[in-house]
């Protein structure tokens, strides 16, 4: 490969372009914000907008992550194989690709209405801020349920002019969503987070502890999801992803206990398996409004 062949490859393994799971858990409740705040169906411009707006922010946040974390990333075993940790890219040439993916993030605000632009602005600090909350709190995961929401009401505003009551329970869904999934992703990194001291929620409640919050969260996901169809007077055959759902998270639990040990491997694939949760409520969030 040539130099710059090198170069944009570990772009790309920086932005994590090569696991695309982590932009579609942002994209899927996005849309289905836009699909039940919309009062018709949202136009294939703000889709393609925030389709891509959505890319963006994920690969920044990605890129701002591992600038925060290029010390302690060194020293966990899955993370030390990436471009900042082994220094195939420079602190500089990082900050450098943050910036730039920030201000192609800032050139589609211009595409907005000023109500949600302005709201989409306020997330600007919560992306920052997310990789450093780890290091004063066990549960940062917090802060990343919000961040990582945030879009549901940008889009809500942009489609309805303000934020709506079903955006407000589908970001309360997408929140316990987060701190569902995301608890599983940390449980990859539990021996090494804890012997560096990187708190998570996985840190806080251990190996037995943060399943059970796991399950605690996904019930309250199952629970706003009811709630959603009530409010949006959704037709019997929304409510079919309800157990749709409850299936997919049993799943994940069921494969776990597959697991030799609760291998990191485990948890990375319950992670990953969460795009066919989101797949499944944006399909019914869809099919229950067609049927309206």
């Amino acid at each position: 490969m040539t130099s710059l062949a090198v170069r944009f490859s570990n772009y790309a393994d920086l932005t994590r372009q090569q696991t695309p799971v982590g932009w579609l858990l942002l994209l899927f409740p996005t849309l289905a914000s836009l699909v039940v705040s919309a009062p018709g169906w949202p136009d294939a411009k703000t889709v393609a907008v925030f389709t891509l707006g959505v890319w963006l922010t994920r690969s920044a946040g990605c890129v701002i992550n591992d600038i925060a974390d290029i010390k302690f990333d060194a020293l966990v075993v899955r993370t030390k194989r990436r471009p900042l940790a082994e220094a195939r890219i420079s602190k500089t040439e990082a900050l450098t690709l943050f910036a730039c993916l920030m201000a192609l993030s800032a050139s589609l605000l211009l595409l907005l209405t000023p109500a949600a632009a302005l709201t989409a602005v306020l997330a600007v600090p919560l992306i920052i801020a997310y990789p450093f909350a780890k290091r004063v709190t066990n549960a940062p995961q917090l802060v990343l349920g919000v961040a990582f929401s945030w879009g549901i009401l940008v889009a809500s505003v942009e489609v309805s002019g303000g934020i709506s009551q079903a955006a407000l329970i589908l970001f309360a869904a997408n929140f316990l969503w987060i701190l569902a999934y995301d608890t599983f992703y940390a449980l990859q990194d539990l021996p090494d987070d804890q012997a560096i001291g990187v708190g998570s929620l996985a840190t806080r409640y251990g190996i037995d502890g943060a399943p059970r919050l796991v399950k605690l969260c996904q019930a309250g996901v199952l629970a706003c999801l009811a709630l959603l169809g009530v409010t949006l007077a959704f037709p019997w055959h929304y409510y079919l992803c309800l157990p749709a759902v409850l299936a997919l998270f049993a799943y994940q639990h069921l494969a776990l206990g597959k697991e030799a040990n609760r291998q990191s491997l485990g948890y990375l694939r319950a992670f990953k398996h969460n795009a066919f949760v989101g797949a499944v409520m944006l399909l019914a969030v869809i099919t229950g409004q067609a049927a309206l």
